[in-house]
């Protein structure tokens, strides 16, 4: 049970940092990409907005 709780509070964590960080791309003038991998894991791209 404690494994459980713990791989959700991980993903519920992981989606909130996500937000941040496309919130403080975007006002820096970046558009942020997400991938998400099979393992649940994220990689960002970012770009610049023209």
């Amino acid at each position: 049970m404690l494994a459980e709780l713990d791989a959700v509070v991980g993903r519920i964590m992981q989606a909130r940092t996500a937000q941040i960080v496309v919130e403080r791309a975007r006002a820096l003038g970046f558009n942020l990409i997400e991938q998400h991998n099979e393992d649940g894991s994220l990689n960002y791209l970012f770009e610049e907005m023209a």
